[in-house]
């Protein structure tokens, strides 16, 4: 997966941010993550690259979700309800 970071692919991070990768260099990407505003991180922060389709804002929302779920994992007796 981490092999289709490319400039122009969009791609989740490990952090929950979308973006648009704009460059990379190595294990170096630059990903814009709003009009103008570009961070540079490592590319094994990149958790998906979100692909091309009809169905993008579902399949944006199930990301989410799992990237959410990762960082806050319902434990017993936890709901899931936030």
């Amino acid at each position: 997966m981490l092999d289709a970071v490319a400039p122009g692919a969009q791609v989740l991070t490990a952090g929950g941010m979308y973006g648009t990768v704009r460059a990379v260099d190595g294990d170096d990407v630059r990903v814009e993550i709003a009009p103008g505003v570009e961070i540079r991180m490592s590319r094994r922060a990149i958790s998906a690259v979100i692909p091309e389709q009809e169905g993008e804002v579902e399949e944006l929302e199930r990301l989410q979700r799992e990237a959410e779920a990762e960082v806050h994992p319902v434990g017993a007796g936890e709901s899931s309800e936030r």
